[in-house]
């Protein structure tokens, strides 16, 4: 079955990219247990969207960076980085831009 968070969300201004990213700060859940969890952020093709999946860390599984940072977000899907100036023009559009997301468990 499905699980549901929220997230603000906006959209990659990246040259023929276009996908709703999460904005993130960290992709951790719990980091300082024996039992680590995180984000996973997965391209899907058909919505154009960053599908998240919560996985239990096994060895060897890096964890990336979060999709936001001082105001600007990172696409996870292209790499393109949207300043802070464009991230905030779209949430004010969008009347702080929430979005319920599936998570893929």
């Amino acid at each position: 079955s499905d699980s549901y968070f929220w997230a603000r969300t906006v959209i990659c201004e990246g040259p023929t990219c276009g996908y709703s990213i999460p904005l993130l700060k960290s992709l951790w859940l719990r980091q300082k247990n024996e039992k680590p969890v995180a984000y996973f952020l997965n391209k899907n093709i058909e919505t154009r969207e960053v599908d998240v999946e919560v996985r239990n860390l096994k060895s060897g599984d890096i964890v990336g960076l979060g999709t936001s940072k001082k105001g600007s977000a990172t696409c996870p899907v292209c790499g393109y980085t949207t300043p802070v100036e464009r991230i905030r023009n779209q949430l004010s559009a969008k009347q702080g831009g929430v979005l319920m997301l599936s998570l893929l468990l």
